[in-house]
């Protein structure tokens, strides 16, 4: 995974609830990653499966439901 996608993997396992990509995006702005990269770095995850998809439309809401994946993301050194 990019630099990038770790941060935005890591915005979106914080919360236990599905984030818009808007939400992301502004808390993935705050650690410096630009809101295209942020979009880019969804899309990539969700197509590897990484992150879930959970709504369609032109801005879906995005959560990480694989609570092992999430509990090795809190081991790891992951950017929060």
């Amino acid at each position: 995974m990019s630099p990038t996608e770790r941060h935005v993997v890591a915005v979106a396992a914080r919360s236990i609830e599905p984030q818009s990509s808007g939400e992301i995006e502004a808390d993935a702005a705050r650690r410096g990653v630009r809101p295209a990269a942020t979009r880019q770095a969804l899309r990539r995850l969700a197509a590897r499966g990484h992150i879930d998809r959970v709504a369609n439309g032109m801005r879906g809401r995005y959560a990480v439901n694989d609570r092992l994946f999430r509990r090795y993301l809190d081991l790891q050194e992951c950017p929060r």
